[in-house]
């Protein structure tokens, strides 16, 4: 899917507007298909490991609800400090 939006945002240049070509390398192409497929594999076995973890005791629900605010900051930080810029 990702390899057909890339696809789909080429355009033909014309006389009034530029020419956008998909110029992939191996390399980043696999490194964000790889980085996808790590991220959506942890995101898919969270909620597995909470319900292990409150199977055993760790975790109540009434923890997840108390600490909420406090997991979503966690997350949006996570993901600022995982996010690389474009070069």
């Amino acid at each position: 899917m990702l390899v057909r939006f890339s696809l789909g945002m080429q355009q033909s240049g014309g006389p009034e507007s530029a020419q956008i070509q998909l110029l992939p390398k191996v390399g980043e192409f696999l490194s964000l298909t790889m980085s996808l497929i790590f991220a959506f594999g942890i995101a898919f076995q969270l909620p597995v490991i909470l319900t292990l973890l409150g199977r055993i005791g760790i975790l109540t629900s009434k923890q997840l609800r108390e600490k909420r605010r406090y997991f979503i900051v966690v997350a949006f930080i996570i993901a600022a400090v995982l996010t690389r810029p474009m070069s």
